[in-house]
């Protein structure tokens, strides 16, 4: 909530990835690091991902409260905090390259289906289920 919510909002940043899109893997994996630390701000343009990084660090050191007192400290906050970057930046890896996976997978897979739905379709039951899904077996 801090991280989407509240300070975004302050800051007047966006906090939502734009995915690159195109390019090769290194540029699109390094675009999507970068976006950990850079952001577009409501002018468009790229700024310092504040809201991201201090959101964190305030997210972390609440989480720290729930913790024992002797198992507190700035290392262990710290940690926490270097976790969390480290998972949101992971996230960004997959949004950025989710679309070309699905649309490798889903395709394939309705290939296959309406292949088997062809040769099959003779069958009452195989008619009945293509009838039922509609799944359509045309492919850009």
């Amino acid at each position: 909530m801090m991280i989407k919510a509240i300070f975004p909002t302050f800051l007047h940043q966006d906090p939502r990835y734009f995915n690159k899109g195109n390019g090769g893997f290194l540029k699109r994996t390094a675009y999507a690091v970068g976006r950990e630390v850079i952001t577009r701000n409501d002018d468009s343009r790229n700024h310092f991902n504040t809201s991201e990084v201090l959101g964190n660090a305030v997210a972390a050191g609440v989480l720290s409260l729930y913790d024992p007192a002797a198992d507190r400290g700035l290392r262990k906050t710290a940690s926490k905090w270097s976790q969390q970057i480290s998972l949101d930046t992971v996230f960004n890896i997959m949004k950025e390259f989710w679309p070309d996976v699905r649309h490798k997978f889903i395709r394939s897979f309705k290939i296959k289906y309406c292949a088997f739905i062809s040769i099959h379709s003779k069958r009452t039951w195989l008619g009945m289920m293509k009838a039922l899904t509609s799944v359509p077996c045309h492919f850009s």
